[in-house]
């Protein structure tokens, strides 16, 4: 056989199929495109999931936000309030199981015992009904937000003064200083304005205040 079809009958051999080399890179290409792909697919999965449950607690601080709002705007003489449950009667009747009757509205903040995460939170919302004037069972119970890492409440007081304020001209008024309290003291009236600090796991929430609209009278 000459050599120069020696030389064809190589070159034509070498084109028929691919070399080892040639396999392994392609394999290590198609390797590598999969996981970047896996990994794109992997971010954008969790991005949506964290998405949804960022929705899920803005729809739930919305609603606690709601009822407490309308709650609390009502709300009349009879309250127990402390750092950790608001329990007071409102002036206008609650909803319960689809009638109107009146009762007193709770805002519990209680270590969540179902939390996949240790110290976890929830605030709980429920209706203590009053038939003939007894207060009844609690009905209605909802979860309205978990997975908080805090829950608490604080109110509005006007400190009584000791004396009046630096500066001030002999014989002026002394002024009152008003300050967020834990712990509402008794024999005092209600307090107008209510703070709730609700921290999520995700991201700070920011605190909001929900006002009264009628004065109350000392116990």
């Amino acid at each position: 056989m000459s050599p120069t079809r020696t030389r064809h009958l190589h070159a034509s051999v070498q084109t028929q199929g691919f070399t080892l080399l040639e396999l392994v890179i392609a394999l290590a290409v198609s390797s590598l495109v999969a996981l970047m792909a896996t990994a794109a697919l992997s971010f954008g999965l969790g991005f949506s999931s964290r998405m949804n449950e960022r929705l899920d607690d803005q729809a739930h601080t919305a609603q606690a936000e709601r009822l407490l709002r309308e709650h609390w705007s009502q709300r009349a003489g009879q309250v127990e309030v402390e750092e950790r449950i608001l329990r007071f009667t409102t002036a206008a009747p609650l909803l319960v199981q689809g009638a109107a009757m009146p009762g007193a509205a709770v805002y519990h903040c209680q270590l969540d015992e179902d939390a996949d995460a240790p110290d976890r939170w929830v605030l709980m919302h429920y209706i203590i009904p009053m038939v003939d004037g007894r207060t009844r069972d609690p009905v209605a119970p909802q979860r309205l937000i978990s997975n908080l890492t805090d829950c608490r409440f604080s109110f509005l007081r006007l400190r009584p003064p000791d004396r009046p304020a630096v500066g001030a001209p002999v014989g002026a008024a002394a002024v009152p200083t008003p300050e967020w309290v834990s712990k509402w003291p008794l024999g005092e009236p209600a307090p107008q304005l209510v703070r709730a600090h609700w921290v999520g796991a995700r991201a700070e929430m920011p605190e909001r205040v929900f006002a009264a609209l009628r004065a109350s009278a000392a116990p």
